[in-house]
């Protein structure tokens, strides 16, 4: 049987605001706004620890009972660093080089041999690799050289707090070959943080070597850390279009003011070269105390691109304010562009306990005024959940980073009536943190609070985490473990990584679900029946949110190339009862600011049946649409077994399908698909073929609607389709059923 459709693809033009970047818009339509990230960073003293200590000092029985700094080694665990795990390194010409391979990383003379200078990667990692090694890799790869390209050849790694100062070294000793062995490193602030030692107990014996790793031969995306990883795919050095905006803040007291922003927003949009951020990083020396709240508090004044509270946070001036380095604009300098609806993010990284702070009640002359009149500002939350009633103002109080983040997520930072800073929309700030290598339970605390105050979703619109620290709520604890989910802890390398990823992920598809339903359709001259597809990046139904619903609905197109809904029901095209209709963003009357309403359907009348005698009759949600045919409902209605999926797999690799290739995607097929689905175990892809078919997993995005789940996903890159009766009778020509 043959059919014949004849397929037109052109084009709708969606309103957006005037001089603003549109909000929201399809891949093939418009560039949708980017996220601000940033990244407001420990780089207090503490980072120059050793990573895998465990923050105890013990006495060595087999040295003497001297001091060393615990945190044994594991030959079962993999260490994360410069040094890869398997491979034994030899010193050569003041540069540890990979000269061997053993994935068993015992300790043994093979993968320990002092007299030749080689060591297995995993046990270096472990002795050697301080907490900002760590951190930099998981950032940006590493420290290293040449220190003016950004793809490195050597890497360098930086640490001390040995010698008696007990911040990590010297290690626990260990023996091989029948002698003991231990490593140490210069002490706390060091002159030469890239040296470490290898002591020999007896014959004693003391080896000095500097933590240069070539990574001359490892490939490049093996080394590239997470911020590349996201925004220079292609690994080019630049960052990708479509990347997130970073910027950069650190924190420590061994710098004036304690928190510096050293890359602004804009700086990622303007120069496409990702060096000099890459660089920023990669070049900063850990030091001093941990201000937390000083650091949030500043990041605030940043954001609304008010002047520092403390001078010399950044360098602006007011008449910068609506220019392309605000964080709220964008554009060339000579053009800048509101982007009001762009949301702003802060990713909090830090390793210890607080300190240092210095409480603000109230900064008026800066900072736009909260929903609570009469609160201050570093005891924003008066609840008494937490033990924060008239608890953080005072002298030497260190924890007011948790009231900050709360006053910045629920305060519009730019007001829209404000002379000079006025935007529409809430500008307000949502709080990630990671709190890194678990050594200080109240740092943990605090950053857990800043998460669950700066980053909760207020369903119920009553301004406060429901719940929280004791009774789990979806506001702030969507899988119920009574931790805040915008909360990570990392004990490790490899966890900073994933933790990263994930935060910046969720930001971006935050970003995304943020926005109102995005329309793909265009209009096509001819008479047909278009299909065009939508999708809600969030939708709230029934008072509960699904994100990445997505719809696909079949309109009338009229003779005069207008869209038109069935309006009768009669599945017949009437040119005055069929209203014709079009998308777009609302002129007025609906609040622009609402991502429910902020994409509209208007419906007209044809009073004359001319395509050119229009009566508004209509303005308002997409959901009132009527259309001719309505896929994502029909899919809703129908149970995962009542659908045929199938799935070709090129099992002998010629790139060509043969009919023993084509495999019905079902469960029973779970054993041939795996190996296709990049995922760990043949449970986890049942589970995703049985998603893909139709039923929920509580792990899984949800949506599951009045008992039924939602199966159509997100749409984008399509355009709707013209279907046309045949010009000629060509089911007869070929004998069509």
């Amino acid at each position: 049987m043959k059919k014949l459709f004849i397929i037109f693809i052109s084009g709708v033009i969606l309103k957006v605001f005037s001089q603003a970047m549109p909000c929201c818009a399809p891949p093939t339509i418009a560039n949708v706004v980017k996220p601000n990230i940033l990244i407001v960073w420990d780089i207090t003293g503490s980072m120059r620890w050793r990573a895998t200590w465990d923050g105890t000092q013990r006495q060595d029985p087999n040295w003497d009972y001297s001091w060393y700094c615990g945190g044994n080694y594991d030959p079962n665990r993999i260490y994360y660093g410069y040094f890869h795990p398997d491979s034994i390194y030899q010193y050569q010409s003041n540069k540890w080089v990979a000269v061997g391979y053993n994935p068993d990383h015992s300790l043994n003379i093979t993968n320990f041999n002092f007299d030749q200078d080689r060591y297995l990667g995993n046990i270096l990692n472990w002795a050697v690799m301080s907490r900002n090694d760590v951190a930099k890799k998981a950032l940006t790869g590493g420290k290293g050289l040449p220190t003016n390209q950004i793809d490195k050849h050597t890497l360098i790694g930086e640490g001390d707090g040995g010698s008696g100062s007990y911040y990590g070294w010297p290690t626990i000793s260990f023996e091989v070959g029948g002698r003991r062995y231990r490593f140490d490193k210069p002490r706390y602030m060091s002159q030469n943080p890239d040296i470490f030692y290898v002591v020999r107990r007896s014959p004693s014996s003391t080896k000095t070597y500097r933590c240069n790793v070539d990574v001359s031969r490892v490939p490049k995306i093996y080394k590239i850390g997470v911020i590349r990883l996201i925004a220079d795919k292609d690994t080019n050095g630049n960052w990708d279009p479509e990347a997130p905006r970073f910027g950069l803040m650190t924190f420590t007291t061994y710098q004036s003011p304690y928190a510096k922003v050293l890359r602004e927003l804009y700086q990622s949009d303007e120069d496409p070269d990702m060096e000099p951020y890459i660089n920023t990083i990669n070049n900063i020396t850990p030091a001093g105390g941990t201000p937390v709240g000083d650091a949030v508090f500043e990041a605030i004044h940043y954001m609304r691109y008010c002047s520092p509270h403390w001078s010399g946070a950044y360098q602006w001036n007011i008449n910068q304010v609506g220019t392309h380095k605000d964080p709220w604009f964008t554009g060339l300098p000579q053009n800048p562009q509101s982007a009001w609806c762009r949301k702003s993010f802060i990713i909090l990284i830090g390793d210890g306990e607080s300190n240092s702070d210095r409480p603000v009640s109230s900064d008026g002359a800066h900072l736009p005024a909260g929903p609570f009149s009469g609160r201050s500002l570093c005891n924003y939350y008066t609840g008494t959940e937490k033990g924060m009633i008239n608890g953080d103002c005072c002298s030497g109080c260190d924890d007011p980073a948790d009231d900050y983040a709360y006053y910045a997520h629920l305060t519009d930072l730019r007001p829209d009536n404000e002379p000079r800073y006025g935007l529409p929309c809430p500008q307000n700030l949502t709080f990630y943190t990671l709190f890194c290598f678990g050594v200080g339970a109240g740092g943990e605390e605090l950053f857990q609070d800043i998460a669950a105050f700066g980053g909760f979703d207020d369903k119920n619109l009553n301004l406060i985490p429901d719940g929280y620290p004791n009774i789990s709520n979806e506001e702030w604890d969507k899988d119920g473990n009574l931790i805040p989910d915008n909360y990570y802890l990392a004990q490790s390398g490899e966890e900073i990584e994933k933790a990263l990823i994930e935060i910046i992920y969720r930001i971006m598809a935050g970003a995304a679900s943020a926005t109102s339903a995005s329309i793909v359709s265009q209009t096509s001259k001819g008479e047909g029946i278009a299909s065009f597809a939508l999708y809600y990046p969030r939708k709230i139904i029934g008072g509960r949110d699904y994100t990445w619903l997505g719809e696909i609905k079949g309109l009338w197109i009229d003779r005069f190339g207008l869209l038109r809904e069935e309006t009768e029901n009669n599945l017949t095209l009437h040119l005055k009862n069929d209203y014709v209709i079009s998308f777009a963003a609302p002129d007025t009357g609906v609040d622009q600011c609402n991502p429910q309403t902020s994409a509209i359907v208007y419906k007209f009348k044809d009073i004359n049946c001319t395509g050119d005698s229009l009566e508004l009759v209509y303005q308002g949600s997409i959901d009132e649409l009527n259309p001719l045919w309505d896929g994502g409902r029909w899919l809703w209605n129908a149970s995962p077994d009542e659908r045929n999926i199938f799935t070709w797999l090129d099992l002998n690799n010629d790139n060509s399908i043969q009919p023993s290739e084509i495999f019905s995607f079902h469960p029973t097929n779970k054993t041939v698909i795996f190996p296709y689905l990049d995922v760990s175990s043949i449970d986890l892809a049942e589970k995703i073929i049985n998603y893909v078919r139709g039923i929920d997993y509580p792990e899984f995005r949800e949506r599951t609607i009045n008992n039924k789940v939602w199966k159509l996903g997100d749409i984008i890159y399509s355009s709707p389709l013209l279907v046309q009766k045949p010009m000629e009778r060509y089911d007869l020509l070929y004998l069509d059923e």
